[in-house]
């Protein structure tokens, strides 16, 4: 076993500082593994947009994770002493350090936006608790200072710094003269003041000679051993984790009153739903409430059913629903979807529950603007603003990897539930107008809800058909469409049903159509699943085709096993949907509900030893049947292989249903909605 590097680097910066670093993290902590450091800093320059991503990774690879960020200052230096904008460097030592970081760096983000690029002294002292100071390094306040007053004038300076903060000076290396006389200025003052003194490197990219090795740095600086030792101790000082700065509300429980309010809701919109409440309809309820209210989503899904009805309300058309959410009896009941999961036979799946909760609706254009603007009433407009949108340029050898700005997204939302975003998340100002520092991909490890509003132009068509016929009587609203018409079916697999909702103009989802002919919802949606790049590649759209065709006969070993004609008959043999290879991993090999998951988590990593664990577990699970003796292997390969192109049913189905509407009032009222399309 290795002994750990005798130096860490405590200031970094990553792309996210643009125009000032190439560094991408996961780079930036591979080389840190391999110099075997048991730490690494992070500090961009007025952002924290790679903080989620880079305290995964050091989980991940068991290093300390130090959390910091740079800003350059209003200057404490009379104004008779011009001066160009020195910088500092916080590190947080905790989760309140890191909301101070937050704080600050929302503030600075606006000063920007507003053409002032520094950060007022009355913002730092208002926000100093769990902080840690480095005021030397490169541009650093002292530094400059330092160079151009003698040591004994930086008391004032010293003083300001010391009551507010825990201080380190930092030794750089010597490259010039001035950098030098810096060092010998700053062992001096060190001496003078007793302060600790800190060996940093500016590493700003992952060149050799940039990001030095820890033998390196101790060369460069074998006589300030102590200072070397330094960067190990601040950072076990910092003691930040990914759960620090998760969403407290996220994990705290709802108020009963909240949870009693929900549950009387759902039953009546169940009621609505349902002439009989039948056994099997009731344990679904009980078992999908039991569960949300454990991971105390119930407020979200109110909120879900208020925005979804008050579209409803205002004759605002909008996909049934995109998401395993859509799934839920629940949603059912509260209208938040029109699709039965009974009529359809979709399981409740708790794994659903167990993360932040993520939404997404397609709505017409003109459903857009009011869908946001009832998001931000309902929550408020401090709890609610759109995430960032890292745009990137090509390296010089034709990659798409330099980060080079950031734009607002217009349809991705973070929702916070109990305090204002700017209390627990930095922000960005376009325009003035805030948004989260952070990628929509970063956010369900932090437990904010997100809502994700698609705007599809064909849902505007419908929108202003279905408003005419509810003008002239003839259509209220879309529940009211018959989902079994075998015109409307057929219709699909002409030219005339091209620019519809999901085909879009696209010429060879058409060529599918046409060859598939899909009769039912189901078979619809078996083809909005099936077409994809990795279902086409891997060929299972077309063996699903030639199966449907009889040209190609079903797997011998189907007839093995009931639960696997229940689970792969209706689909042609084919695994389409993840539920189904959970489903067949419980039903056949006796796997449990977290062995089932932790399978589907690994499907798309390169684990060869956990996946031929996971055989051996499921060849040993179906030795108890005896008619899968001889096929279990084969079934288990094929069970995997086709699963790991899988789609989400319920978003199949969901797709399915709107697409099928479109076509249903396209064919029954082509000139209504003929007159809508331009």
């Amino acid at each position: 076993m290795q002994t750990p590097a005798a130096f860490v680097h405590c200031t970094v910066q990553s792309e996210y500082s643009l125009f000032e670093s190439t560094i991408q993290l996961r780079e930036l902590v591979a080389q840190a593994v391999a110099y075997n450091m048991p730490a690494l800093g992070l500090t961009d320059h007025g952002v924290l947009d790679g903080v989620p991503t880079f305290l995964q990774l050091c989980q991940d690879w068991k290093i300390q994770p130090i959390i910091g960020c740079k800003f350059l200052l209003e200057p404490l230096f009379p104004q008779d002493q011009p001066i160009e904008p020195a910088s500092l460097t916080l590190i947080a030592k905790d989760r309140q350090g890191y909301l101070n970081l937050c704080q600050l760096v929302t503030a600075y983000q606006w000063n920007i936006c507003q053409g002032q690029h520094i950060l007022q002294r009355s913002l730092l002292e208002a926000h100093v608790q769990g902080l840690i100071a480095l005021p030397a390094g490169q541009r650093g306040e002292l530094s400059q200072y330092l160079l151009q007053n003698p040591v004994s004038s930086a008391k004032e300076l010293i003083a300001w710094y010391r009551l507010h903060y825990e201080l380190y000076l930092e030794l750089q290396e010597p490259v010039s003269e001035a950098a030098k006389t810096l060092n010998q200025k700053l062992e001096e003052l060190s001496l003078t003041e007793d302060l600790p003194l800190l060996v940093t490197h500016p590493v700003q990219c992952l060149h050799k000679g940039d990001f030095k090795s820890p033998e390196e740095m101790s060369a460069l600086f074998q006589a300030y051993p102590e200072a070397l030792q330094n960067s190990l101790k601040l950072a076990k000082k910092c003691h930040l984790r990914l759960s620090d700065i998760q969403n407290p509300a996220y994990f705290c429980a709802g108020l009963p009153a909240e949870t009693e309010s929900f549950r009387a809701r759902v039953g009546l919109g169940l009621h609505a739903r349902y002439a009989t409440i039948t056994p099997e309809i009731q344990d679904r309820l009980n078992a999908e409430l039991k569960e949300l209210t454990l991971q105390k989503q119930t407020k979200w899904y109110l909120f879900l059913a208020d925005l979804c009805n008050w579209l409803k309300s205002q004759d605002l058309v909008y996909s049934t629903l995109i998401g395993n959410q859509g799934s839920l009896l629940v949603s059912y009941a509260l209208g938040i979807t029109d699709l039965d999961p009974i009529a359809h036979q979709i399981s409740f799946q708790p794994r659903i529950l167990k993360c932040a909760p993520r939404f997404t609706i397609d709505l017409s254009l003109e459903a857009i603007e009011p869908a946001q603007q009832f998001l931000r009433e309902y929550w408020g407009e401090d709890f609610v603003a759109p995430t960032t949108v890292y745009t990137r340029s090509k390296t010089s050898n034709g990659q798409n990897r330099l980060l080079s700005g950031f734009i607002q997204s217009p349809h991705f939302f973070l929702i916070s539930q109990q305090l204002p975003l700017r209390e627990l998340l930095p922000l960005r100002f376009q325009n003035h107008s805030p948004m989260v520092q952070l990628h929509r991909d970063q956010i369900p490890a932090l437990g904010f809800y997100t809502l994700q509003l698609l705007e599809h132009e064909p849902l505007t068509h419908l929108q202003k058909a279905l408003k005419s016929l509810k003008q002239q009587g003839l259509l209220q609203n879309v529940n009211q469409i018959p989902t079994d018409d075998p015109k409307v079916f057929a219709f699909l697999s002409t030219e005339a049903a091209l620019n519809l909702y999901w085909l879009n103009g696209d010429p060879e989802s058409l060529n599918w159509l046409e060859q598939f002919r899909p009769t039912c919802l189901n078979e619809l949606a078996d083809l909005i699943a099936l077409y994809r790049p990795r279902p086409l590649e891997a060929g299972l759209a077309q063996l699903y085709l030639e199966r449907k065709q009889g040209k190609v006969p079903l797997p011998n070993w189907l007839d093995a096993h009931e639960s696997l004609q229940e689970f792969l008959t209706p689909t042609q043999g084919v695994v389409i949907y993840l539920d189904q290879l959970i489903e067949l991993l419980q039903t056949l090999a006796e796997f449990n509900t977290e062995q089932a998951e932790e399978v589907r988590s690994h499907l798309f990593k390169q684990d060869e030893r956990f996946m031929e664990e996971v055989r051996m577990r499921f060849l040993l699970g179906t030795e108890r049947l005896p008619d899968l003796a001889d096929k279990a292997d084969e079934i288990y390969k094929t069970l995997i292989f086709q699963a790991k192109t899988s789609f989400s049913r319920t978003h199949a189905l969901g797709t399915a249903l709107t697409l099928y509407r479109c076509a249903w009032v396209r064919y029954n009222y082509p000139f209504i909605w003929g007159s809508y399309k331009n």
